[in-house]
């Protein structure tokens, strides 16, 4: 079992976190708000992905230490995710 720490929690990053849970890792899925990541621990259902239930072992986190023991980082953000203030 191998330690799985995926940044972005949208529709690819949940969808690794799900894929990754079901083949038995142990998964942290991080999003850029602790709103985004309370939504997604009460609701276990990314919106993004309707009726897609996330795992209840995948911790959902908005801080970003977990993937200091990670085995594999992920990073599933938008390429222009942090520059919103530039024009696409």
């Amino acid at each position: 079992m191998a330690e799985i720490s995926i940044l972005g929690a949208g529709a690819w990053g949940t969808a690794l976190a799900i894929l990754s849970a079901n083949q038995a890792h142990k998964v942290s899925l991080w999003a850029r708000s602790e709103a985004a990541a309370d939504e997604l621990r009460s609701a276990r259902i990314n919106r993004h992905l309707p009726g897609v239930v996330i795992p209840d072992d995948v911790q959902i986190t908005n801080q970003l230490n977990p993937q200091g023991d990670a085995d594999c980082v992920f990073r599933a953000m938008p390429s222009w995710s942090g520059f919103e203030n530039v024009d696409r």
